[in-house]
């Protein structure tokens, strides 16, 4: 099976799961200032700033952002995963859990196993923040600016590693925080499911159009004395989240 069919395949798979766990916990979507606030913060980014920023990023730097779209991006980003983990925290710690959990084996290896996910997590979006910088994690690419094409790691493991990375630092996080509570379960599934469909949504757009109009605005004419073509690499360009 090619990575886009495992694409589609985890996608579905997640939206499975969402909807089951609504006639399963009912309780928990019903209980609108926990886990269903936090899902709308999470799709603050993933089905409002991402895709405004992905199809309609002359506008976006037009009225909201200036000449500073990756820098505001970038803070706007940060800001809004710190507001996550906060309230994960103050919906769902449990200390007693914790330390019941921690005074077992198997407690420990389990909570080893959560900490080591946020530690791969940071891994990963550090390797892509290192390979392609703000401008290609942070959709610099849509706004002029030039992101090279990248073939090592850690794109060498699959089209999106920083999804994945991302995804396993809230997972981790969350299971240290409450593993007995649905409502962490629950967003940990709507967070995968989320970058699953952003991207999706970056496969599904021609980046090697995008980077070409960057290019060829940055080109010299030929009848000038240039000596080489625009660039029709497409970038990476991924959000460290």
């Amino acid at each position: 099976m090619g990575s886009d069919n495992v694409h589609l395949a985890f996608t579905g798979a997640c939206t499975a799961g969402l909807v089951a766990s609504m006639a399963i916990y009912p309780e928990v979507w019903l209980n609108l200032w926990e886990a269903p606030l936090l899902m709308v913060l999470m799709s603050a980014t993933h089905y409002m700033l991402y895709p405004y920023i992905w199809f309609y990023p002359e506008h976006y730097c037009k009225f909201v952002a200036g000449d500073r779209g990756v820098e505001f991006y970038r803070d706007f980003v940060f800001v809004q995963k710190t507001l996550i983990m906060c309230l994960t925290a103050y919906y769902w710690l449990d200390m007693d859990l914790i330390y019941a959990t921690l005074a077992t084996t198997n407690g420990k290896i389990f909570y080893a196993f959560a900490f080591g996910l946020v530690l791969l997590g940071a891994h990963l979006n550090a390797s892509v923040y290192s390979a392609i910088g703000a401008n290609g994690v942070y959709y610099g690419f849509k706004m002029g600016k030039h992101v090279p094409w990248v073939t090592g790691y850690p794109f060498t493991i699959w089209r999106h590693p920083q999804y994945t990375g991302a995804a396993c630092i809230y997972g981790g996080y969350a299971l240290l925080v409450n593993y007995l509570s649905a409502g962490v379960w629950i967003t940990i599934l709507f967070q995968a499911w989320a970058y699953a469909v952003t991207g999706i949504m970056e496969e599904s757009s021609d980046n090697e159009v995008e980077q070409e109009k960057v290019g060829a605005k940055k080109s010299v004419s030929p009848l000038k004395g240039s000596t080489s073509p625009p660039s029709t690499k497409k970038p990476r360009s991924k959000k460290l989240d």
